[in-house]
C-alpha cells in the first residue's frame, strides 16, 4: 500500500479513489480530437482502412496526445469502446441526421469546417497530429529550441556553465 501511495504521490500511478472519480466524469472533447475522429470516419466511409483499425488507432492517438498534453489517465479514457460509439455521433454530423447517436455541437461545426474551409480542416488536422507525437520527442524539441534560444541571449562563458 505504501508503494501505491509513493507512486501516486510523484504522478506515476493514481489511488483507486482517484481511479473513481476520474471515471465518472470524462474531459470533454476538444476541436482537435474531433478532427481525428472526422478523419478516422471519413477512412471508413471510403474504405480505405476498416472499422476495428480506425478505432484501436484513434484510442491509441488520442490517449497519447492526453499524456503529451500532461493530463491523467486511466484506462477508460478515450477507450476503444468510446471511441466506438463517439464515431457514430460523428456519422450523425456527417449525415445530418441521427443514425445511431445523436450528434454533438463540436461535430457539427467540424463537420461544417471540412465542408466549407479545408484550408482551416487540413490546418487543425495537421495540428492534431502533431500533437499525437511521442511525448519524449516533444520534450526533446523544446529542450532543443530552449537551448537555441539560450545560446543567442548569453555568452559562450555562462553557456558552458550550463551544460556541466
Amino acid at each position: 500500500m505504501l508503494d501505491i501511495l509513493f507512486l501516486s504521490e510523484i504522478g506515476l500511478m493514481s489511488t483507486p479513489m482517484e481511479n473513481k472519480s476520474m471515471t465518472t466524469r470524462q474531459q470533454p472533447w476538444n476541436e482537435y480530437e474531433a478532427v481525428l475522429l472526422l478523419e478516422g470516419f471519413l477512412a471508413i466511409e471510403k474504405n480505405e482502412e476498416n472499422r476495428a483499425n480506425v478505432v484501436k488507432r484513434l484510442s491509441h492517438d488520442l490517449r497519447k496526445m492526453a499524456l503529451c498534453r500532461g493530463t491523467e489517465i486511466d484506462e477508460f479514457y478515450r477507450n476503444e469502446n468510446g471511441i466506438s460509439f463517439q464515431l457514430r455521433s460523428m456519422e450523425s454530423a456527417y449525415c445530418g441526421y441521427t443514425v445511431f447517436k445523436p450528434s454533438t455541437k463540436l461535430f457539427d461545426e467540424i463537420v461544417n469546417i471540412y465542408r466549407n474551409s479545408k484550408d482551416e480542416y487540413d490546418r487543425l488536422l495537421c495540428e492534431a497530429k502533431t500533437m499525437t507525437k511521442d511525448e519524449r520527442t516533444r520534450e526533446y524539441n523544446v529542450q532543443e529550441k530552449f537551448f537555441a534560444w539560450l545560446t543567442a541571449r548569453v555568452s559562450s562563458s555562462q553557456l558552458s556553465e550550463f551544460y556541466i
